[in-house]
């Protein structure tokens, strides 16, 4: 009764979403014979063909690209027939379950082939992406997922064979292709490898994801597993294997216990349990797909023991045929694959096509599904003779790690240069001791000649050694620069044509520079960074015109008369969605708001922009030498006040113009840090074009002559103060730091980001592509020529104290604002609470937990729910009885706070 009871509420359960089946779907499963007769409340296995469709559709639900499913028809074969596939005991016509993404025109066919056991939908995590660049066909092999399941009948491993070489070959010939890259996993990759030595004529590439099938259990390398075969244990798993007892027959025994087992194997895999991989959703969609597609009729499943032996050897290694090889061929393993990828290396030296072994790390077997980014990054470079316009020059991502060949030659050449190394030193130091040794015996009289010959040769080592670190260091930045300009030649139309006409690019080539940047470096990084976002958006440089010196317009006091840019990125919106223009603070630029852009402008018209003088297109007109008006370049002598204006105006008129030039008003302004405070200086100066002010973390509100401040000022009366007070005054700024180490700079920054948002992070914040990408973008950003940055010491005393407080400025508030701070932000969010007594505006600060002073990066979701319901008035229809939204974040379940007027 138990069980019945069981068996009828995972039936109930797992079938809710059968009736959002496609219609192609649910019109071919409603035909379909293979139906249970007994209804799902009697089945002890609670699965059917209905709910192997239904898991696909809901996995695929994640997937963004636009895709179709068909089911290939590729005909019957009765008993007798010599279609060997088809051997079974029906002659009914079988199908190929086969899905189709949408892709741009003329993007090269790639046709992904599944591993044992998982089926099509496991690369559900790389479709978008790969669709972006190919025209993406993932298929299940006849007897796996959606596929027909005929009886499978085969009893040699030639037959085993041509059941899926065969029915693939037959699926081809119905979608009538040709000339396509062929990808497979696993025993797909083994599949994939079949076929393409039998049918080379269609395949123009082969990519070989951990493939099985390139090691014997002969090979002396797998002598532990024939070991193990000798134990009792080992004679009872091979007695299981050699009877064809598969993995599903104990899911399908285990009746409706099944699922519970399969949930534990992908949250321990993939999961919760796991090492950080999937989320609890896709982890959830994925159980249901495995479950049900594992629980179907044994079909495919049971060509395990004919094509392997026990411990997964071939019985017929591909190893064997790697001389007829006649595809250019790429592996790909994960780091901890326990497929070894050493029989790859075995092959490859048999192989007369071009063949390159690429390893993927934090990944295991399922090297798509641990680690996507390093994933496409390997396919993508893998098919680049079909993707770039110069694929000779495209070199591995840095994220990769390619396996090379190591001969007999590189062994002696290696060898030959560390004997002529340690030769030419032991020569140099023989030398020293000659010449030493004879000018103490035939000068010991002559005290002047002696000395002169030691101080030649100290002079001489000297030489060689300066030389020898000269050497390292060019090593060293040519490295950088390669590897950091690796993708500038991905440039946006549009950035690149700006790069081109740019007149400040170094004369001096990337091996050459000491600090390993360019303007191309950083509109690079820009673009790898903003291509996580999923929303489309455009880039454009907005003319806020040209003054040369003697002009009125202060920000563009500079030497040169050249116009002015600021860089802008505008995302696609809905209509009459209100307008959020984005300013970010002191080191960053509108690049760091990138977790939070797909978000947003589900709401907002969002507009992010560079500040003048700050990063991206903005960084190649950055000729700001002083703020000073009115007073020579070369005086040292500049007066306090007049900066504190002029730096002000550089920042507040140039937002103006900008604003003038994108004809904005009636607008949301949001800053962030030291753009909260230029943006609350642009609201009191312009409050006529705000509608609403959003200040988050903003700085400018305490000067250091409040008491709470006090310690800050007792710390400038020690000598450390005093040094760090100086440097602050000198306008040291941290990016003349990253400038000043050159090709150190940027592992200073990457130590920096990964302690603050990465893998050393208190929870890790970002994963590890998001770490590297931001890595790369800050690195570029502080590197380039001084500009905006030299604000620092005019506007903020030490302590990054205000010079001209906005408190001072409070009761002239005439625009709404919301203060947005971090629980553990260190902008003290009480000069907030200060301002808010004087203000004459309705005025509210909200505290987000699990976050600092880059609230938007650390606890985006919390952000995301802050900006909404401080611009509700502008959202929501009844924007009076909103209430604080409970904010979710994924350690725990947390409240953003809002601290009510006094």
């Amino acid at each position: 009764m138990n069980l019945r009871r069981l068996s009828f509420r995972m039936a109930e359960e797992i079938s809710r979403s059968a009736s959002d089946l496609r219609p192609s779907a649910s019109t071919a499963a409603a035909k379909s014979k293979s139906n249970s007769f007994w209804p799902s409340v009697l089945r002890w296995i609670p699965s059917s063909t209905d709910h192997i469709i239904a898991a696909e559709n809901r996995l695929l639900s994640i997937v963004k690209t636009p895709y179709e499913v068909e089911r290939v028809n590729i005909g019957s074969g009765p008993p007798g027939s010599k279609v060997r596939w088809f051997r079974s005991a029906s002659n009914e016509e079988r199908f190929i379950n086969t899905v189709t993404f949408d892709s741009k025109d003329e993007s090269p066919t790639i046709v992904m082939v599944h591993g044992y056991g998982p089926s099509q939908g496991f690369f559900f995590r790389n479709f978008d992406a790969l669709a972006s660049r190919f025209r993406v066909i993932a298929i299940d092999q006849l007897g796996w997922g959606g596929s027909s399941r005929p009886d499978f009948t085969c009893k040699s491993t030639e037959e085993t064979e041509a059941w899926f070489i065969d029915s693939l070959e037959e699926w081809r010939k119905a979608k009538n292709l040709s000339n396509f890259i062929l990808l497979g996993h696993s025993f797909g990759g083994y599949v994939a490898a079949k076929y393409a030595l039998k049918h080379p004529e269609h395949i123009k590439h082969l990519v070989l994801v951990g493939p099985a099938g390139f090691s014997s259990a002969e090979d002396a390398r797998n002598e532990r597993i024939m070991q193990f075969k000798t134990t009792w244990k080992g004679a009872i798993i091979n007695h299981l294997w050699e009877s064809n007892f598969t993995p599903q027959k104990l899911i399908r025994g285990l009746g409706p216990w099944g699922p519970k087992v399969v949930r534990g194997y992908t949250n321990s895999r993939f999961g919760a349990r796991a090492a950080g991989s999937l989320n609890e959703h896709e982890a959830q969609l994925l159980t249901d797909y495995m479950y049900h597609s594992s629980a179907a009729k044994a079909s495919g499943e049971l060509c395990m023991k004919y094509i392997f032996s026990f411990g997964a050897f071939a019985r017929k290694p591909l190893l064997q045929s790697a001389s007829e090889w006649k595809v250019p061929t790429t592996f790909i393993y994960g780091y901890q694959d326990w497929m070894n990828y050493e029989g790859a290396q075995e092959a490859r030296k048999d192989m007369k096509v071009p063949c390159e072994i690429i390893r993927v790390p934090e990944a295991g077997h399922y090297v798509f599904i641990d680690n996507p980014e390093g994933f496409r990054s390997a396919v993508f470079h893998a098919c680049r003779r079909f993707l770039s316009p110069d694929p000779d020059n495209e070199s591995l991502p840095k994220s990769l790690t390619a396996v090379k060949s190591y001969y007999l030659f590189g062994g002696y050449a290696h060898l030959s240069s560390g004997l002529a190394c340690g030769l030419a030193g032991l020569s140099a130091g023989m030398a020293i001791g000659i010449v030493g040794d004879a000018g103490v015996r035939a000068n010991a009289q002559q005290p002047k000649l002696f000395v002169g010959m030691i101080l030649i040769l100290i002079f001489a080592e000297a030489l060689a050694l300066y030389g020898l670190i000269r050497m390292n260091l060019r090593r060293l930045s040519f490295r950088m620069a390669e590897e950091i300009s690796r993708s500038a030649s991905d440039l946006r139309p549009s950035a690149s044509t700006a790069a081109a006409k740019s007149k400040s690019k170094s004369f001096w080539p990337s091996v050459l520079r000491w600090i390993p940047t360019s303007t191309d470096q950083i509109i690079a990084a820009e673009n790898r960074l903003l291509s996580i976002v999923k929303t489309p958006y455009e880039v454009e440089r907005v003319n806020i015109g040209s003054g040369p010196p003697g002009s009125k317009v202060r920000w563009f006091r500079s030497a040169s008369n050249e116009e002015r840019f600021i860089n802008t990125v505008t995302f696609d919106s809905k209509d009459e969605s209100p307008t959020i223009v984005m300013v970010h603070g002191y080191g960053a630029s509108q690049g760091f708001f990138f977790r939070n852009f797909d978000a947003l402008a589900s709401r907002f018209r969002v507009i992010a922009i560079d500040q003048l003088g700050s990063e991206a297109f903005c960084a190649q007109i950055r000729g700001l030498v002083y703020f000073a008006a009115g007073v020579d370049q070369a005086d040292p002598i500049l007066h306090a006040k007049a900066l504190k204006v002029e730096t002000e105006a550089w920042f507040i008129d140039s937002l103006e113009e900008w604003r003038k030039a994108k004809n904005l008003s009636n607008f949301i302004l949001l800053g962030h840090s030291f753009g909260g405070y230029v943006a609350a200086k642009y609201a009191l100066k312009h409050p006529e074009h705000i509608k609403h002010l959003v200040l988050v973390g903003s700085a400018g509100f305490s000067s250091a002559e409040d008491a709470r401040n006090e310690w800050i000022m007792q710390f400038k009366t020690t000598w450390k103060g005093a040094i760090i007070n100086h440097l602050w005054e000198s306008n040291f700024t941290p990016q003349k730091l990253i400038r000043g180490l050159g090709p150190w700079g940027p592992k200073i920054v990457r130590g920096y980001t990964n302690s603050r948002f990465g893998a050393r992070a208190a929870g890790t914040i970002l994963n590890e592509h998001e770490a590297q990408l931001l890595t790369d973008y800050v690195y570029h950003t502080l590197a380039a020529k001084a500009s905006g940055e030299l604000c620092l010491k005019y506007i903020f005393s030490f302590g990054a104290f205000a010079r001209k407080p906005l408190l001072q400025s409070a009761p002239e508030w005439k625009v709404p604002t919301t203060f947005i701070y971090g629980y553990q932000d260190w902008m003290n969010y009480q000069g907030a609470q200060e301002a808010r007594k004087d203000m004459k505006v309705p005025c509210e600060i909200i505290r987000v937990p699990e976050a600092g002073h880059f609230v938007f990066i650390d606890n985006p979701e919390g952000f995301h729910s802050a900006v909404f319901h401080a611009c509700r008035r502008f959202l929501s229809p009844d924007p009076d009885n909103e209430s604080l939204p409970e904010v979710s974040f994924p350690r725990t379940v947390v409240f953003a706070i809002i601290i009510s007027s006094p």
